[in-house]
């Protein structure tokens, strides 16, 4: 992206909790090119499996 451009980017919430959302770079991380996104309300229609070892928080 260039200075001044803007983006819209559409995806499916579905996932409730803190997510971060940031560019691979370090220096534009640290330059801002990163933000925290929470998603509440969310209602899944579904269990998680407790002993999967997949989409465990760190």
């Amino acid at each position: 992206m260039r200075p001044g451009e803007k983006y819209v980017v559409a995806f499916k919430a579905d996932n409730t909790g803190r997510w971060v959302q940031h560019c691979h770079e370090l220096h534009h991380a640290a330059g801002g090119m990163m933000q925290a996104i929470e998603y509440t309300d969310f209602k899944a229609n579904y269990i998680p499996d407790p002993n999967s070892k997949f989409n465990k928080p760190e």
